[in-house]
Order: structure tokens, then C-alpha cells, then sequence
């Protein structure tokens, strides 16, 4: 989707589908399996940077750039923070062979992130983790709201609350790492009514700025979209009468005229996914257990690209089935052009993938927040 701003490659290591919460809205089915990636698979990839630096061919050239400066290494699950150790290891290896190969602009620009659900934060190789990555870590600890947002749709798989521990981790990582400590949040129509308090609860605790987002597995309906509206409203009139420092990410978007088609990457060469397999994947969205739909890797570490039809296919997305009134729409920037919602929702990666009630009425109180803040 156009030029990146920076040159940055982003490969994200599926660790694992296994994770300790049930949390209803996620698009990961495969909850219990204890598949984890393998150490000299995850070598392989870094193997393969360090090649495409050294201007050497790889199987995987046309996913990776060869004049990146710098290395996003994205670690998502399941719950990662389960299988630590080999985390520590992926990093141990990529910055060694980074210095070894005297990369120092890699080393110095080079950061790690981290999705969690927080319930492991305390546990010893956890902790040592963070402090020892912490000038190069980006650690998220997802928390929904206080505890009655939060319970309604994240428990552990046994059903029991989760909610103290979590809190007591946001708390805790605040007090170590402040400003640096951030989260995301996932409404659906279980929560939806919590929007508000939640946004004050987590303003309390320090957050400055909340990554918020509608569950993608839900094309939100009259009531869902009145209930939210009417709590965006409630919390935007709150920020402006508290002057609370606190900025919402729906809302911080230029909505315009500008509707453009995602390539996963592909047309700056930005990186890819592996997973326990060895699987590689444009996206981790295509990944086996996102929402139980059929995985298309791309091919494997160790064998090389072999799909090439999809590359091709995904290289060829264009407007072409998109209604003329989406083209000309004054918020189209902000629509979701996603090939993976298209294939999940439809079956079909050129399928537009619409949810435009949600996208227009988060355009306008985009503009009613911007107004009424100044911004």
C-alpha cells in the first residue's frame, strides 16, 4: 500500500496457536495444540536476512528488500509469553549474527514486539526477558477495561476470571517502564457498552493512547452501532470537559477520498511469517488456525517459495469489484481492504470485505473529536 516511510522489514514469528485464555472475540481457533516453532527454523529466517543484507540470493528475495536498516521481530501466539525461552534464543541469534556481521545499523535500529495477555508476566523468564530487551522491546499487555468489560469476553479456558493477575501486570509494567507501556483493546457486542468506562479506567492506570478496534469477525448491526456511538460521544465529551491526555486511534485517522488495495507488503518487499511448521505466509492472517479457515503458506523455510499462484494473485489485486460509490466514498482511506477479511468473510481474497455503517460512523465522530479538541 504505497512507499514505505522508513526501510524496515518485518517478519513475524508464529510462535504457537496454544494459549491459556478463551477470549471470544479471537480469530484463533486452535487453542490447545503445544506445536511450537522450531529454534533452527526461526535460524533459517535470519539466515536469510542476514544474506539479503549481504546482497546474496535467497529463496524468499522477492519478500525481503536487500537495503533495509532495520528489523521489526514480531512475536505472536497463542500466548507467547509460554514458550519464553525460545523467544530469548530468536533474539540471542538475530542481534549475535547481526554484530558478528559488524550490522550495527541493525543492532541500534532493530526492536522486538510482543502481543500478551499478561497472566505470565511475573514468571521469572518472562521478567528477564523484558529487562534484558528493554531499551529494544515493545511489550503490550492486552486489557480490555476494568473488570466488567474485561470479563465478559476474556477468561482462561476453564472460564475462571483473569482480570486481578492482568491488572496487576499493566500496574506493575507502568511502574518499571512508564510512558513505554502499551495496549490494545477489542469491542464486540458483549463489551460494546463498556467502551466509555473503559476509556477512563485505562486512562487511570497511565495509558495515554488507546489502539482500539471492533471484532473483525463481526459486521456490527443498528443496535451495536447506536450503543457505540453513543459511547464515543460520552468519551470524547469526557477527554475535552477532564482534559484528560488521551487519544483514540479509530479516531485519530484522515478519513478521505483514497481507497487503496493491500498487497501484504508485497510490493516493498516489507518481510513475512513463519510458524511452527516452517510455513511461510504473507500474512499471518493466513495462517492455519486464523479463524479455522484452510492456511495458504506460501511455501517453507526449508524448501522455498512453491505458491506461486498466490503471490501472483495477490500481486494482481486491483478496483476491479469495487462498486463505483466505494471509489467516490469520502472515507475510503480507512476501509478495510484486508485480503484475509475478504478470504475469512467470503472465500475470496478480491471480494471487498465491508463493514461501511462502522467505518462511516467512526469517520464522523473522527471529525466531531478533532473539532471539539482542537486537533
Amino acid at each position: 500500500m504505497g512507499e514505505r516511510l522508513d526501510k524496515q522489514v518485518t517478519i513475524i514469528f508464529h510462535i504457537t496457536s496454544n494459549c491459556n485464555l478463551r477470549c471470544t472475540y479471537c480469530y484463533q481457533q486452535h487453542c490447545d495444540t503445544k506445536q511450537i516453532i522450531k529454534l533452527e527454523d526461526a535460524k533459517k529466517v535470519i539466515d536469510c536476512l542476514i544474506d539479503r543484507k549481504l546482497s546474496k540470493s535467497t529463496p524468499f528475495d522477492a519478500l525481503v528488500c536487500d537495503d533495509f536498516d532495520n528489523v521489526m521481530l514480531n512475536f505472536i501466539g497463542g500466548e507467547v509469553t509460554l514458550y519464553m525461552s525460545i523467544v530469548n534464543d530468536i533474539c540471542d541469534y538475530f542481534f549475535r549474527q547481526c554484530l558478528e556481521h559488524k550490522f550495527y545499523d541493525l543492532v541500534s535500529r532493530s526492536r522486538i514486539t510482543i502481543d500478551t495477555n499478561g497472566t505470565t508476566y511475573f514468571n521469572t523468564d518472562v521478567q528477564d526477558f523484558i529487562h534484558k530487551y528493554k531499551d529494544k522491546l515493545l511489550f503490550a499487555i492486552t486489557i480490555d477495561g476494568p473488570r466488567e468489560c474485561f470479563d465478559k469476553c476474556r477468561r482462561d479456558k476453564n472460564g475462571n476470571s483473569v482480570f486481578d493477575k492482568v491488572e496487576k501486570a499493566v500496574k506493575q509494567h507502568f511502574s518499571d517502564f512508564g510512558c513505554e507501556t502499551t495496549t490494545k483493546l477489542t469491542f464486540a457486542p458483549d463489551n460494546i457498552q463498556y467502551f466509555f468506562e473503559s476509556c477512563k479506567y485505562l486512562a487511570s492506570l497511565g495509558f495515554t493512547h488507546l489502539k482500539h478496534s471492533i471484532d473483525v469477525n463481526y459486521i456490527p448491526d443498528d443496535k451495536f452501532l447506536k450503543e457505540y456511538r453513543q459511547q464515543l460521544l460520552k468519551t470524547i465529551e469526557w477527554i475535552k470537559v477532564t482534559h484528560t491526555p488521551l487519544t483514540l486511534s479509530a479516531l485519530e485517522v484522515e478519513y478521505t477520498k483514497n481507497l487503496q488495495i493491500c498487497t501484504c507488503g508485497l510490493a516493498t518487499k516489507a518481510g513475512f511469517t513463519i510458524d511452527w511448521n516452517g510455513d511461510i505466509y504473507i500474512c499471518f492472517r493466513f495462517c492455519e488456525d486464523s479463524q479455522g479457515a484452510k492456511k495458504i503458506p506460501i511455501g517453507n523455510i526449508n524448501t522455498g517459495i512453491s505458491n506461486t499462484a498466490f503471490l501472483e494473485q495477490m500481486q494482481c489485486r486491483n478496483f476491479n469489484n469495487y462498486k463505483k460509490e466505494c471509489l467516490d466514498c469520502e472515507c475510503s482511506s480507512a476501509c478495510s481492504v484486508c485480503p484475509a477479511d475478504s478470504y475469512y468473510m467470503y472465500g475470496d481474497i478480491n471480494k471487498p470485505f465491508q463493514r461501511c455503517a462502522l467505518t462511516k460512523l467512526e469517520a464522523e465522530m473522527s471529525k466531531i473529536y478533532k473539532a471539539k479538541l482542537g486537533k
